[in-house]
């Protein structure tokens, strides 16, 4: 598969709350966030090719504040910066966009687009009690043709986590930034993940042959939803250190994570060189939390593609929009909107909560 990780080529995040934290419904509280600008209204945390393209900042000059891609494009991006609000047909993009017509970019584009991932979380935990309703908009072009020719690679992920816990990004990949990886080193994921919503123009997101140990198979084009999980080293040795014993060496310890992503079962390493499954009093393998795939929350996406490779800048792409909501009782829906059309539902109520249990405080 591609190298590529979470967010794959540009991807524009708009509306309400976008990308790994939500406002709460019922007018509780309520944070918006378009990024068009030189700078954001809120707080974020922000890792590796996440940039405005619309800021000139480098990465240092304002805490919370994501960077400008012109002030990482010599340090992360190699100053090949494609795309954009104008857009430039083979050749590099000169940035800064127009301030007003800029967006959050996690990734470049061809031919400057391979093994790069951006991320970004939320600063500020937001209440959950009263349910989560998340409205968020992206746009993805100047894909590689994986996938058979039919697709960019690999996609990205909105997800919610704990708010407790540090903000973090899980396995790169087919994981796109929130399930362990069975293919991919290091192959932790994200610790304290409740739920992840894969936007996946390569198919893998919730293929098990590549992440976890449940899902549907590659499919390209396709959006689903994950479940919670903490398959990371970290976790695992802080939870089960008899298991995943400190003294494992950093190879073992990525073995022990990776065959416990694949399986969904705990393992034993304090023998590295002859691990075996944890069995209960019958015989049974433990099980841990694997961001088990939420059955029939997915859809492929017919009649476009998430990834319109041919455009060579954002208004030639196809936006879609993403409603996501949980009410307090963990019922879960997830619809989306292609181009400013109507709503079409993926689910609509399912509950979630038995199988994923209750949301985080935060």
């Amino acid at each position: 598969m591609p190298v590529s990780t979470f967010a794959r080529f540009l991807l524009r995040a708009a509306v309400v709350l976008p990308l790994i934290a939500a406002p709460v419904v019922r007018a509780q509280t309520v944070y918006s966030e378009d990024f068009t600008g030189t700078s954001t209204t809120n707080a974020w945390y922000f890792f590796n090719g996440a940039c405005l393209t619309a800021g000139t900042r480098s990465p240092g000059a304002n805490p919370g504040q994501p960077p400008g891609c012109t002030g990482i494009g010599a340090s992360y991006y190699n100053q090949n910066l494609v795309g954009g609000f104008n857009g430039t047909s083979g050749s590099a993009q000169t940035l800064p966009d127009p301030g007003g017509n800029g967006a959050l970019r996690f990734t470049n584009g061809n031919p400057y687009g391979y093994s790069q991932n951006g991320a970004i979380v939320s600063a500020v935990p937001f209440p959950s009690t009263q349910g989560v309703q998340v409205t968020f908009k992206t746009v993805t072009y100047r894909g590689d043709s994986g996938g058979g020719g039919r697709d960019g690679a690999d996609g990205m992920s909105f997800y919610l986590m704990d708010g407790s816990l540090p903000p973090g990004i899980g396995a790169w990949g087919g994981s796109l930034g929130y399930s362990c990886s069975n293919a991919n080193p290091p192959y932790g994921g994200l610790v304290g993940a409740y739920l992840g919503l894969g936007i996946d123009e390569y198919g893998n997101f919730l293929n098990q042959g590549d992440n976890t140990a449940s899902g549907f198979g590659y499919q390209w084009n396709r959006i689903g939803l994950r479940g919670y999980g903490n398959v990371a080293w970290p976790w695992l040795n802080a939870n089960y250190p008899s298991y995943y014993p400190s003294s494992l060496t950093s190879a073992q310890q990525q073995a022990a994570v990776q065959s416990t992503c694949r399986t969904g079962n705990l393992w034993n390493y304090s023998v590295p060189a002859a691990p075996r499954p944890v069995l209960n009093a019958l015989r049974k393998p433990l099980t841990v939390p694997d961001y088990a795939a939420i059955p029939g929350a997915y859809k492929v996406l017919a009649g476009l593609q998430i990834a319109n490779e041919s455009a060579i800048k954002r208004s030639q792409a196809t936006p879609i929009l993403y409603q996501l909501k949980i009410t307090a009782d963990g019922l879960l829906s997830l619809a989306y909107s292609v181009n400013g059309g109507a709503l079409q539902s993926v689910i609509t109520r399912q509950n979630i909560a038995n199988s994923n249990g209750p949301m985080p405080a935060s």
